[in-house]
């Protein structure tokens, strides 16, 4: 079942060729910039840090914009896909980039409300 939702997650970022033996590697890789995230928001509303969501605000409109510079691949491929055995990740299909464009409007929200 786990391995269902996995496969079934990374298909809906909009990687539709992948084979169910390389999924797990995949998903942990799409995994890191929302984990990633997720520690930042924790710190942020931990701190009440305005800034902090107007700074991930902007990175993830950057990132929904000008997807083959994306800041959180390119964190990943340097520091955690610099074994070969790990998969690199290459630029976000339009269903992950809208992901990033909603997760920057909500961080714009935050930001501008905690201001």
């Amino acid at each position: 079942m786990e391995r269902n939702a996995e496969l079934n997650f990374v298909m809906q970022q909009g990687f539709r060729d992948v084979a169910p033996s390389g999924c797990g590697l995949q998903f942990s890789a799409l995994m890191w910039q929302p984990r990633l995230t997720a520690v930042l928001v924790a710190i942020g509303l931990l701190w009440q840090l305005a800034p902090l969501f107007l700074a991930l605000s902007a990175i993830n409109w950057w990132n929904a914009l000008v997807p083959k510079r994306n800041v959180f691949d390119f964190l990943y491929n340097t520091l955690v896909a610099s074994p070969p055995t790990r998969p690199r990740l290459g630029p976000a299909p339009p269903p992950r980039r809208f992901s990033q464009g909603m997760a920057a409007s909500f961080m714009l929200g935050i930001g501008v409300s905690l201001l």
